[in-house]
């Protein structure tokens, strides 16, 4: 197993029910090989309130909303099936479109 941690931006953890200002941050234990997508999948059937935050109705696919990065590195959708998760690393979680 490998220590993650899952950063969820405010509006993304807001649909979890957390009313906090700030990033949320998970920390999960994922099996060696595991994918932003897997991890992704684990995530909802804990947290189903994530799902309506992540992925979209019509496709089932992450939704065109929701930025992911890896550490640094931001990801598009046929990465995050592929890019394996390393012990350490952090996922960020967060919408396309922030504003004030």
């Amino acid at each position: 197993m490998i220590k993650i941690k899952l950063r969820l931006s405010s509006w993304v953890a807001a649909k979890l029910g957390d009313e906090n200002s700030g990033w949320l941050t998970l920390e999960k234990e994922v099996g060696e090989g595991s994918t932003i997508s897997d991890l992704l999948a684990g995530i909802v059937m804990t947290y189903p309130g994530l799902r309506e935050a992540v992925y979209s109705p019509d496709t089932g696919l992450v939704d065109k909303r929701i930025n992911i990065a890896l550490n640094d590195l931001f990801l598009n959708s046929r990465e995050i099936s592929q890019v394996k998760l390393s012990d350490g690393d952090t996922v960020f979680l967060f919408p396309s479109h922030w504003g004030g």
